[in-house]
């Protein structure tokens, strides 16, 4: 996904280790969801790194795409399975795969924001120009003490999940997941479960798991997804405040 997380990664990797279900998640269990929420906000922190730097680039600050488009393409790269694009003042955009969009992000809720001189890093989105469900990260682009415009990426959620299963090499009666605030899935072990609510599965266990989840900052659940039992810790990410989760499949 990102190349510089990677020595994150092979530090996190280096503490798992497998063992039985327990009555309880085991020790492992703990190290596994903390690795998972170092890499998730690893990948994101340095994504968001990369377009803060990008915005502070001369030919970026110019406002003028043909000259900062390389720069643009630079970010992508870095981003890994993304959309990397130049917004203006008024919502119209750019990216490095189409140029000049003929799209509008400003009924975007992070837009204002971004105008505003905030950087974010954790909106939901479909990606306008590509269609893939996304996370952004976006950085305020200045000239002169003003907001002329800002860079950001769209992040693949479903690239990012498969780049975390790999990175974490988990077992087959291994899960993980993340929830946003709002309960809807922004990282799962199996991709294609990527912006799907848990609650929609129409499983009272699992509604009742995921309301737990979102009320609490940490903590231990069970439910039934599949038929089959699942006990998964969770805790919140502090970069995101998504609910990152790591489990086993019970049997």
């Amino acid at each position: 996904m990102i190349t510089r997380p990677l020595a994150i990664a092979g530090v996190a990797l280096s503490v798992f280790c497998l063992s039985g279900l327990a009555d309880e998640p085991s020790p492992d269990i703990a190290d596994r969801l903390s690795a998972f929420v170092v890499l998730v906000d690893g990948h994101l922190a340095a994504a968001l790194d990369s377009v803060k730097e990008a915005a502070t680039v001369p030919s970026v600050k110019s406002g003028d795409w043909e000259k900062m488009k390389g720069t643009l393409a630079a970010v992508r790269v870095r981003c890994g399975e993304s959309a990397a694009w130049f917004a203006e003042p008024d919502g119209s955009y750019y990216t490095v795969e189409k140029g000049l969009t003929d799209q509008n992000l400003s009924d975007r809720s992070y837009f204002p924001g971004l105008m505003a001189g905030e950087a974010v890093a954790g909106p939901l989105v479909v990606s306008k120009s590509t269609g893939h469900k996304s996370v952004i990260v976006a950085a305020p682009v200045r000239r002169d003490d003003r907001v002329i415009g800002a860079v950001g990426a769209s992040i693949f959620l479903d690239s990012l999940s498969r780049t975390l299963r790999d990175e974490m090499a988990i077992p087959e009666n291994m899960i993980f997941f993340a929830l946003d605030t709002d309960g809807r899935t922004t990282l799962n072990h199996v991709p294609e479960r990527v912006f799907l609510d848990p609650r929609d599965q129409n499983d009272p266990s699992m509604t009742a798991a995921t309301e737990e989840m979102l009320a609490r900052k940490e903590g231990v659940v069970e439910y039934e997804f599949q038929g089959v039992r699942r006990k998964v810790q969770y805790t919140r990410s502090p970069l995101t405040g998504w609910i990152c989760a790591v489990g086993l499949l019970e049997k």
